[in-house]
């Protein structure tokens, strides 16, 4: 089928332009519809949120640190901060010491508790003495140090996205800018929006850079090796083109670039980039042997065409594969690769036959180039050492295999919200104030809903929060737990009859808002938790499950329930990563799989198995070895390195198999696949590596754990394909005559039919 479509499409290069111009007009067309969708709640789907509080998960929040903060001359700069913040457009409600009142009556009339802009010395120090019992100040508003001032400005609701984020931050910037000019104090800006505002900015704009700086790295080494600027016109454009058709796809059909699949495009340029070198380098061998540019491309798809289809539909089963996980994020991510991986095969059997029988095609070899290219000395020494050594390197590889994969068990699952940020960066520094200043940087919100028919006080609201905030309180994870019940204890209104409907009462117009809603019959607890990711958090919030378990019992009706962003998160990460991990060692054993199938041969099924694991393994005893956890990224990092070993690896046993069509013992077999299929091999490769290496100056952590994970197991791979797999293919099980025993034979036979 594939040779008959080459001599087609020499014939008919004008229909093939054609169809790559529809396919082009078509992806161009998708793209423009193309959204972009970078809120986590998209990423982790929390299954209920805050939203019937008012609430939400994007939280900016202000530090303001320093030794003077209440002083006379102090307060009125702080005041004059609070009520800017207030006027930020986009804020939809701030929270701060402002808002709180004093705990002493004052003629029936309960004063805010920070004094006035101009404050006497009586009332600082009546502040200072206040400051430290009020239920609604320490750990709330105010640091254990008493040094750090928070000031929470929620977004309104339908503030979501980064673009809509960065004018509120600039702004907050500001006035944090003036502020810290005015007073002296230390100021910080931090929290889910900042972080994320963060991300995405510098992930566009080192995007921008490293995909131009790895082009051109990319093509200095091809030019290197190819000698040829024809080659680059011919080499290059076809990930271009084929990362362009899956996301003019992606865009048609409705699939918007979240957190998850916004590597696709690289995943997609790698697997082409490797695809076509194989394939141009099958064009240049009978370009050298005297063809003319149509011919040589027609006989090189011909020679490499169905080995691309195989890596393709092979790439493409394994990712659908994830269309069956639990996560939809996943789910889809996997329908995406799929798609994606399908087009790059059309991209590498269009384009580049297509620009070989242009004049391009008159300039693929080096003028003073007479042998075939590619036939580097050095592959014929590799070949004769794994001919003469076939179970020693086989069983080396068997070991490093075995060993590794016993290391990999040690590996665990995690995800941090700052995982993208270097421990020594002002961000970083921030979440740690939080934390130690707070008990916590991330908002765990948990909400009490009582029985209908019953007021709130009915229900013994009061009672119940008080044994939730014990139970959500856990001085190593958490920090003060803030509801409602704050706000009872603070007002001294414990020992009313109806103290919910006291606070009500007495409490000034909008204090309660975001804390209880009457008409669902619902309370809200908010306590700041530890950002010590989700593999120490998970059994921690098992525990707080298991307490609010109790507390229900002990109150029937009552139904208390952990929501939002940060819940979801620790749950949803855990299980999303460990299902790529799974998926990703199913889908190697499913490719091998097929690769027996499509070679109808079991036996070299099971033999390419090991060869492609060993890279993988290694990387991630590379993790353990290095007390790195298995992170989002590492998954999507050896998700492209399996694509990759796995593609070279089809093209390795089709063209042994082609050599032992032609009657060639084994050895001679593996020698000639080496010296045909090495230079491709190493060369794509080669500048796979140089690009990722540019990736090691990025800014952000898990971008250079992806760099770091991609050279090695890329690097593993190639050691791999050109010893490993060569070797399995000398090693063959057969029967001894008189015993029946099976024993290891040199010189592999292999499927000629």
């Amino acid at each position: 089928m594939i040779p008959r479509f080459a001599e087609w499409l020499v014939t008919h290069q004008r229909t093939g332009w054609l169809i790559v111009a529809g396919l082009s007009v078509a992806a161009w067309a998708g793209f423009t519809r193309l959204e972009f969708d970078d809120d986590l709640r998209t990423a982790f789907s929390p299954t209920e949120t805050t939203a019937s509080f008012g609430g939400s998960d994007d939280v900016f929040i202000c530090l303001v640190n320093g030794e003077g903060l209440f002083n006379a001359s102090t307060i009125g700069s702080l005041r004059e901060f609070d009520f800017g913040l207030r006027e930020v457009a986009g804020i939809g409600r701030v929270s701060s010491i402002f808002d709180v009142r004093s705990q002493k009556k004052v003629e029936g009339y309960r004063p805010p508790l920070m004094p006035s802009d101009n404050p006497d010395e009586a009332s600082v120090a009546a502040l200072l003495g206040e400051l430290e019992d009020h239920p609604a100040v320490r750990g709330v508003f105010l640091g254990k140090s008493g040094n750090v001032l928070l000031f929470a400005a929620e977004p309104d609701p339908g503030v979501r996205l980064v673009e809509d984020l960065v004018p509120i931050q600039k702004e907050i910037e500001r006035l944090l800018a003036d502020l810290k000019e005015r007073t002296g104090l230390t100021t910080e800006l931090t929290g889910a929006p900042v972080l994320r505002v963060q991300i995405v900015e510098t992930t566009r704009r080192e995007q921008m850079l490293f995909s131009g700086g790895g082009a051109i790295l990319g093509a200095l080494i091809a030019l290197l090796v190819f000698r040829r600027i024809a080659v680059l016109a011919i080499t290059f454009p076809v990930p271009l083109v084929a990362a362009g058709w899956t996301m003019g796809a992606m865009g048609l059909a409705g699939e918007p670039i979240n957190v998850m699949n916004n590597m696709i495009p690289v995943l997609i340029m790698v697997i082409a980039l490797t695809d076509t070198t194989h394939l141009v380098y099958a064009i240049r061998r009978h370009a050298a042997s005297g063809k003319s540019p149509g011919p040589a491309a027609c006989a090189g798809l011909s020679e490499v065409g169905r080995a691309c289809f195989m890596t393709s539909l092979t790439a493409a089963t394994a990712d659908a594969s994830l269309a069956f996980s639990s996560n939809a994020l996943v789910s889809r991510f996997g329908l995406a690769c799929a798609g994606g991986t399908i087009l790059v095969f059309f991209a590498v059997i269009l384009v580049v036959p297509l620009l070989s029988c242009t004049f391009l095609g008159k300039h693929l070899l080096p003028k003073n180039a007479v042998p075939e290219p590619g036939s580097w000395s050095g592959f014929a020494k590799i070949a004769a050492l794994v001919s003469r050594f076939p179970r020693s390197i086989g069983a080396f590889g068997l070991i490093v295999t075995i060993s590794s994969g016993i290391i990999c068990f040690q590996l665990d699952f995690d995800y941090r919200y700052r995982e993208n940020l270097d421990t020594d960066s002002k961000d970083f520094l921030a979440i740690d104030t939080l934390d130690r200043e707070f008990g916590g940087s991330q908002p765990l919100s948990m909400v009490a809903t009582w029985p209908d028919g019953k007021t709130a006080d009915e229900a013994g609201l009061n009672q119940v929060l008080e044994e939730v905030h014990h139970a959500l309180e856990i001085p190593e994870w958490t920090g003060r737990a803030f509801s409602i019940r704050s706000l009872i204890d603070a007002f001294d209104l414990v020992s009313e009859v109806a103290p919910v409907r006291a606070l009500i009462t007495e409490a000034p117009e909008g204090a309660i808002n975001g804390l209880l809603d009457e008409k669902n019959h619902s309370a809200l607890v908010n306590v700041p938790l530890r950002d010590a990711g989700s593999q120490a958090l998970f059994p921690v919030l098992d525990e707080i499950e298991r307490k609010l378990r109790e507390i229900e019992t002990g109150h029937p009706g009552y139904q208390l329930r952990l929501v939002g962003l940060t819940a979801a998160s620790v749950r949803t990460s855990q299980l999303m990563i460990s299902e790529l991990a799974i998926g990703l060692f199913t889908a190697a054993f499913a490719i091998f799989g097929m690769i027996g199938l499509f070679l109808r041969s079991f036996e070299l099924g099971l033999k390419s198995i090991l060869p492609n694991l060993c890279p993988m393994v290694a990387a991630g005893a590379g993790l353990v070895a290095f007390g790195l956890p298995f992170q989002y990224i590492s998954a999507i990092a050896l998700s492209l390195c399996l694509g990759v070993a796995v593609d070279d690896t089809i093209h390795i046993l089709f063209h042994f198999r082609e050599n032992r069509r032609k009657g060639l013992d084994p050895e001679a077999a593996v020698a000639e696949t080496l010296t045909t299929v090495g230079a491709s091999l190493v060369t794509s490769t080669a500048i796979l590596i140089a690009g990722f290496a540019l990736l090691q100056i990025s800014s952000l952590p898990t971008v250079r754990l992806f760099s770091w994970l991609a050279m090695l197991t890329l690097a593993a791979a190639l050691f791999a394909e050109l010893c490993i797999t060569p070797a399995f293919l000398l090693i063959r099980r057969v029967k001894s005559g008189g015993s029946g025993r099976a024993k290891l034979t040199i010189g592999a036979d292999f499927p000629t039919d």
